[in-house]
């Protein structure tokens, strides 16, 4: 039957009874569905309590609106087919199975104990509470956007396997669980929430773009892609477990347990903090482009490799090397605190600073233009090898392999009078009578740090010292200061000769002339 009016009396669908609606249904008392209703191409307006027990279909073109101060109840048992558009603007609550391939919006609260199925090419528009203790599956080509609370209660499940965006907040309860499955995506915007106090997992192929916080109290599981952005946070107070690829670009902070089996890209401008668990294992790579913390309590394990490009920082007594550093930035042992080294520590065009303690039973090496500063105390039962520049300001004891064949420092002054600078510069002058002098052209070719990045060159406090006519023929003193990246500075003094490096040029010379033997002669006629 076909019904275009308003309603005002109750109503019951029998269970073998059918309702079309083709029309406006406008129902202003309680409608109990026992058999179908199908809202084929009308408007259907409930603002009391409409219950379905059997089956409703809101079909393609169709409307449904629960109204201000209505309620929609999909019964234990029941079926909810949404294929054009289900507005909640009260009270929706789910006891059974929601199947949607059309667009639902929610702006009142929707509660979920039972499963609801959002379809390739559904969507689902949220700006109120959702509260889901059942089974929330988006599927491939679906999307859900949640611009208010999503809640996942105990035994919640939210199986997201098309887009999931969310605006404001998803809170993951004890019991509850958050699955992104493969070639899904979650994009969480910026001052956005994501809380899990119960399991997350990113499966292989899927992807997290969170511009807002992740905030993990009990367990996050990343197998696919977790990529942060401006103004983002990671939060680890329990177990954080990555299997895959997570790219900081802003804050991580871990005070739980965070196992790197795989790959975390720490960003420029980014800052990672511990004072709880870290281990990085065999297979697993950090790669450091900024500042990385590790505080007073903290554990810090690297069985896998570390590429250290800007800051790694210790401070606390847990710090344990057992694979691969390699640095071509600053690794700083902080006064008080320790490293210990098993396995393989290499400088590059970085540094170690060691303020505390720090035991080496395997390999060091500082290359070149490497810098190795200690001012605390180096236990060595292994091999220390340098190629660069060393200050050694503390203690270094043991009985083990100490290889030096570059610069070896312990003047807290740092003055080096022989064998860095050439003990004589010569600069001839252009063609405009300047005579120039670059810093690092004053180093000996054989020390090798005029290439090295990250140092500044000063030649009587200049980086480039420019002399003219006047100076030609005189010997002037230069002294030479080279600023290392950690601050420490060598200085030498050489002296500068200037002469005059333009070829005289002969005017008024004779036309070409030409013969044809040694003994042939031919006059020659003078320029003007």
């Amino acid at each position: 039957m076909v019904l275009s009016r308003s309603n005002t009396n109750p109503l019951s669908n029998a269970n073998t009874g059918v309702v079309n609606n083709e029309a406006t249904w406008n129902q202003f008392v309680a409608f109990t569905n026992n058999g179908v209703v199908s809202n084929k191409a009308g408007v259907f307006v409930c603002p009391q309590v409409f219950t379905n027990n059997k089956t409703v279909e809101n079909l393609t073109g169709a409307r449904f609106i629960v109204d201000f101060g209505g309620s929609f109840t999909n019964a234990t048992g029941s079926t909810l087919t949404n294929a054009g558009n289900f507005q909640n603007l009260s009270t929706f609550i789910n006891n059974t199975t929601v199947t949607n391939t059309g667009t639902v919006s929610n702006n009142g609260v929707h509660t979920c104990n039972g499963i609801f199925n959002n379809e390739s090419g559904g969507r689902i528009e949220s700006t109120a509470t959702v509260n889901l203790s059942g089974i929330w599956n988006n599927k491939s080509g679906a999307t859900t956007q949640s611009g208010f609370r999503f809640n996942v209660l105990a035994n919640g499940v939210v199986n997201n396997g098309g887009t999931f965006q969310n605006n404001d907040q998803i809170d993951i309860k004890t019991g509850g669980s958050f699955t992104n499955q493969a070639n899904a995506v979650l994009n969480s915007a910026f001052g956005s929430a994501i809380l899990n106090a119960g399991i997350f997992r990113n499966t292989a192929t899927s992807k997290i773009v969170s511009n807002g916080e992740l905030n993990n109290a009990n367990l996050f599981i990343n197998n696919g892609l977790f990529e942060s952005i401006d103004g983002s946070k990671i939060i680890n107070s329990d177990s954080l477990i990555n299997n895959s690829t997570i790219k900081n670009v802003n804050v991580l902070t871990n005070s739980g347990y965070f196992e790197n089996n795989s790959t975390i890209e720490n960003m420029s401008g980014a800052v990672w903090t511990n004072t709880g668990r870290f281990l990085n294992t065999v297979p697993g790579v950090v790669i450091n482009g900024f500042e990385i913390f590790n505080r007073t309590g903290g554990f810090f394990t690297n069985n896998g490799t570390i590429k250290n490009n800007i800051r790694l920082f210790n401070e606390g007594l847990n710090f344990v090397n057992n694979g691969y550093l390699a640095a071509t930035g600053d690794v700083l042992n902080r006064t008080g605190a320790k490293i210990l080294n098993t396995e393989v520590l290499e400088i590059f065009e970085g540094s170690l600073v060691n303020e505390g303690a720090f035991e080496n039973s395997k390999t060091v090496i500082v290359r070149k233009c490497g810098i190795l500063s200690n001012k605390g105390a180096i236990t060595n039962s292994g091999s220390i090898r340098s190629e660069g520049i060393v200050f050694q300001r503390g203690t270094l004891t043991g009985n083990a392999v100490v290889k030096i064949t570059g610069l070896v420092l312990t003047s807290t002054s740092s003055e080096v009078a022989t064998g860095l600078c050439k003990p004589t510069f010569r600069s001839g002058t252009d063609v405009g009578g300047r005579a120039k002098v670059d810093a690092a052209q004053v180093l000996l070719p054989t020390i090798g740090l005029d290439s090295c990045g990250g140092f500044q060159y000063f030649i009587n406090g200049l980086n480039r010292s420019t002399y003219g006519c006047a100076e030609i023929g005189t010997t002037i003193p230069g002294r030479l200061k080279i600023v290392l990246r950690t601050g420490d500075s060598l200085t030498c003094n050489t002296s500068i000769e200037v002469f005059d490096g333009v070829a005289p040029l002969i005017a008024n010379c004779p036309q070409d002339v030409t013969i044809f033997s040694l003994n042939d002669t031919a006059s020659y006629v003078w320029l003007a």
